[in-house]
């Protein structure tokens, strides 16, 4: 599913695909230090 998605992006707007990323990114890792504290 995420290559998928990449693969659109990438062809739209590789920028705001990398902003995008990068912003998921931010949220599984938060997610994960708030279940770990």
């Amino acid at each position: 599913i995420l290559e998928g998605l990449r693969h659109m992006a990438l062809a739209e707007d590789p920028d705001k695909v990398n902003t995008l990323l990068l912003s998921f990114l931010l949220e599984v890792m938060d997610v994960d230090v708030e279940e770990n504290s």
